[in-house]
């Protein structure tokens, strides 16, 4: 006897036929109909779908015989897969690949074999189509004419279920992000609740009782409201601007950019925040360089990682901005020693199905979606954004740019 050596293909073979899920499946009507039709067609009493595994060669539907499997080493379809077309064996006793088999030597008593390859279409031959008889016989043209339509028939069964099972896991995977999605915004509508049953409720009130308001009652409650309606604003801003981003609504039109210009502007806009809370505000690093990018994103990108730093910084404590180059890429760090991040919270900050909205250390406010922007507008610039965090010890948020400048 003889055994059949692998494939040429055999490693992607066997990845190709488990993708298809059928191994130890069930029998199938749709299945045992075509072996039925293949044993009439061909005239024998057996007739098999046979996938080839790595060690055995398992029946998806089998005609005239009781087992389900085999081993693979005395297959004749581990033969078969090794050949384009048809492969017929007239009498397997006279066969020196076959003589000793203990198929033939043993039941069923195999002396007639013909095989059709199911080849995916990517060429793989995951098994075969196959009809065998206890006598030794010839096959007329027609016959193996019809044994390869009807393995063609098979094939497509095949793929019917692959793209079955794929539509299932999609099914499944649109409805687990549905859920996801329904808890995230259902969070992300309680968060805005906030701000406006603040204004909704200063608002009746100051309404019910303008007569009898003192001057100072009356500016406090119209402070709070104004704190309210800021929120809220900046709340919804983030929302607007991040559905445009999952939308692609927002170009990115990359220029050469002096990120010192950029970063002092910046400073100086968010410097009435950090004075707020007595916190440091530092630019470290070359002052020299350039990036090309889109000045509006980066400018966007910048002044979330800045505020995210103040609005989790303790009063009196610092944050810097430190600007270098490392492996050809344009460096940004911001850098606080604040609050930290836990390890449970750093895996999900970047997940946009999962609500990371905290307040700061002076119980400020956020909808949570600034970080989410901040990394969609770095990977439109072909960037990236990191963090490294420790808990109670502070963070740091790295944004890289490509250094590369085209030449003007």
């Amino acid at each position: 006897m003889i055994s059949a050596p692998p494939t040429a293909n055999e490693e992607a073979r066997i990845e190709a036929l488990l993708s298809y899920e059928l191994l130890d499946t069930e029998f199938e009507d749709a299945y045992d109909r075509l072996t039925a039709l293949a044993s009439k067609v061909c005239h024998t009493p057996i007739s098999l779908v046979s996938l080839v595994d790595k060690n055995r060669q398992w029946f998806k539907s089998c005609i005239g015989m009781n087992q389900t499997e085999t081993k693979r080493e005395i297959a004749f379809c581990a033969h078969a897969i090794l050949h384009e077309d048809a492969m017929v064996v007239e009498d397997a006793q006279l066969d020196e690949r076959f003589a000793d088999n203990p198929l033939v030597t043993g039941e069923p008593h195999v002396r007639f074999y013909a095989g059709i390859p199911l080849v995916d279409p990517h060429g793989h031959a995951l098994g075969t189509l196959c009809v065998m008889d206890t006598q030794a016989r010839e096959i007329a043209d027609e016959e193996l004419d019809m044994l390869e339509t009807i393995a063609e028939q098979v094939m497509n069964l095949f793929e019917l279920r692959a793209a079955h099972n794929q539509l299932q896991k999609y099914t499944r995977h649109m409805q687990e992000t549905i859920a996801k999605q329904d808890k995230f915004f259902y969070a992300v509508a309680n968060d805005l609740r906030a701000p406006f049953n603040s204004i909704n409720g200063f608002s009746n009130l100051l309404a019910d009782r303008l007569d009898n308001v003192t001057h100072a009652e009356y500016s406090e409650m119209a402070k709070i409201i104004q704190r309210s309606a800021n929120s809220a604003t900046h709340m919804l801003d983030e929302i607007l601007e991040w559905a445009a981003c999952q939308h692609g609504k927002i170009d990115c039109q990359p220029i050469v950019i002096e990120l010192d210009r950029v970063v002092d502007k910046l400073l100086e806009k968010l410097n009435p925040l950090a004075v707020k809370k007595s916190i440091s505000l530092k630019q470290l690093g070359d002052r020299e360089l350039k990036v090309y990018a889109d000045r509006y994103m980066l400018h966007a990108i910048l002044s979330h990682l800045l505020t995210n730093a103040i609005k989790f910084t303790h009063n009196g404590g610092t944050v810097g901005i430190h600007i270098g180059t490392k492996k050809k890429n344009i460096q940004i760090d911001v850098i606080d020693n604040g609050v930290g991040i836990s390890s449970k919270k750093l895996n999900e900050l970047f997940v946009s199905t999962i609500h990371n909205n905290t307040l700061g250390t002076d119980s400020e406010s956020g909808i949570g979606f600034g970080l989410l922007i901040a990394k969609e507008y770095a990977e439109m610039n072909q960037g990236k954004l990191r963090v490294k965090s420790k808990e109670g010890k502070g963070s740091t948020f790295t944004l890289s740019l490509p250094s590369n400048i085209p030449a003007q």
